[in-house]
């Protein structure tokens, strides 16, 4: 359902209203992030030199933190907690049997219920976001490169 939101498709007018209000809906983007964390990495001056990667797609930024927005910030966590196992399983469990505790408490979490449910919900945002970030790499090489 995402990635069909994001190619523009001509819809009678009554139809995009009904369509809009039914994607706010889905997407109930609780974070906000757009308010929050573009500002922290990008300035008003950045964003509005932006342009979109062609006509069909809707977005209008093809900055990875821009184009992902809330799916950023679960990333950010998801590295952390991941980082945070591997800090408990290494140096905090030889120190005290707290440390073994949470490392089994966040290997027995991150597998299932964070890692493969992280990629699967996460994925197509992720690529879509990538794919156009190679596109934007490939257009700056090619004054460098001869292609």
């Amino acid at each position: 359902m995402m990635i069909l939101s994001i190619i523009s498709i001509n819809v009678p007018g009554l139809v995009q209203i009904v369509q809009q209000i039914l994607l706010n809906f889905i997407y109930m983007d609780l974070l906000q992030t757009d308010k929050w964390v573009t500002p922290l990495f990008y300035s008003e001056e950045q964003l509005a030199e932006d342009e979109p990667l062609n006509m069909f797609f809707d977005l209008n930024s093809p900055r990875f933190i821009v184009t992902t927005g809330s799916s950023f910030v679960f990333l950010a966590i998801f590295v952390f907690e991941h980082l945070l196992y591997i800090f408990a399983r290494d140096f905090i469990s030889r120190f005290t049997p707290l440390g073994l505790r949470l490392a089994d408490k966040l290997s027995q979490k991150l597998h299932w219920a964070g890692t493969v449910r992280f990629i699967m919900q996460q994925f197509a945002p992720l690529l879509l976001a990538s794919v156009m970030n190679l596109f934007k790499v490939k257009r700056h090489l090619k004054q460098y490169f001869l292609v």
